[in-house]
């Protein structure tokens, strides 16, 4: 089996790192590994697929959304036309909502199978997408952000970790301040001024003194696995944050707040109340009640986690793409 994963040239080097080392990176990490389960995958810009004379020979091509950024989509139905003889799916992983022109573009210019989306939402309708092209759209999950996690694939699983209990923060948070999200502006200004909380590591930073604050993976790593609590907040408005993933592999406890909801994700995850908070209310009640009660926390996150690792599988995720383009 063999699958063409075209990207645009920007991304082409971080792409090949990732890819190469088989690391569950970004947005688009865990769906190329889930791909690498099933298919010898090649990844390459339309411009390396034009440089070539010959013709290339491909089961199935999948092509990144963003590619319409910065390559018109008339070259890239030329260049699959005259060059690719197979079926197209798109990788729509941006980070924020997408929008109809999104996928319009591509039905336009293309016979297109299948959409996958990142962190998909519950009501699809919110997408405006043209109602004949929802039964198209399907789910797929963020690589794990600043993590260079690489994966198993001849025993497909990733590096194994045990939970770590030598705690040496109460909460822990790090990211950067987004101005167009107010929960997160607030609940860290809350969290800071909690008085009666000693061992509170909050660090946030903006764009521009990222260089200066943000930590080191493995000082991100670490700060996580050595919290009681770790926040995960929203980053930009209407995108899921990398954060819960990456604090879930990690086997770190962690309070979300709502947006999380809004995602099919969600549906994986029972007793939601018991680490999701709508408000700052909520946010403090579910802080003071876990530092006072550690063998809750530890059962609730021994809960979370086996339900991630069912979902959070690019072998399980990967036999679910085949079977949806080749046995359906």
């Amino acid at each position: 089996m063999k699958i063409l994963y075209i990207c645009r040239e920007k991304n082409y080097l971080i792409n090949r790192n990732f890819f190469e080392n088989n690391l569950c990176n970004a947005d688009f990490g865990f769906f190329l590994l889930s791909l690498k389960t099933f298919a010898k995958v090649d990844i390459l810009t339309v411009k390396d697929i034009l440089k070539n004379n010959f013709t290339y020979n491909y089961n199935y091509t999948f092509i990144d959304a963003k590619i319409r950024i910065t390559c018109p989509l008339e070259v890239l139905t030329n260049v699959l036309k005259n060059k690719i003889k197979s079926n197209v799916s798109i990788y729509l992983g941006y980070d924020r909502l997408i929008v109809p022109q999104d996928v319009i573009d591509f039905e336009r210019s293309l016979n297109v199978d299948y959409y996958f989306i990142p962190n998909l939402l519950k009501d699809i309708g919110k997408y405006e997408l043209p109602h004949q092209l929802e039964k198209k759209i399907h789910i797929t999950f963020h690589g794990l952000g600043i993590l260079n996690i690489p994966y198993d694939l001849k025993n497909n699983h990733f590096p194994i970790i045990k939970t770590n209990k030598d705690y040496k923060f109460n909460i822990f948070y790090s990211g950067r301040n987004y101005g167009t999200n107010t929960t997160r502006t607030k609940v860290l200004s809350f969290v800071k001024n909690l008085k009666y909380i000693n061992n509170i590591n909050v660090n946030c930073y903006s764009k521009q003194d990222a260089h200066k604050h943000s930590l080191s993976p493995n000082e991100y790593i670490n700060a996580t696995r050595q919290a009681k609590i770790n926040l995960v907040l929203s980053g930009n408005q209407n995108n899921m944050t990398y954060r819960f993933y990456e604090v879930l592999y990690l086997k770190a406890f962690f309070l979300i707040d709502s947006g999380i909801l809004n995602y099919q994700l969600s549906n994986n995850f029972e007793n939601k109340e018991s680490f999701v908070f709508e408000n700052l209310e909520q946010l403090y009640s579910l802080i003071n009640f876990y530092l006072k009660h550690d063998d809750e926390r530890e059962f609730l996150l021994s809960t979370l986690l086996k339900n991630f690792e069912k979902i959070y599988n690019p072998q399980k995720h990967g036999k679910e793409i085949f079977d949806l383009l080749f046995n359906n």
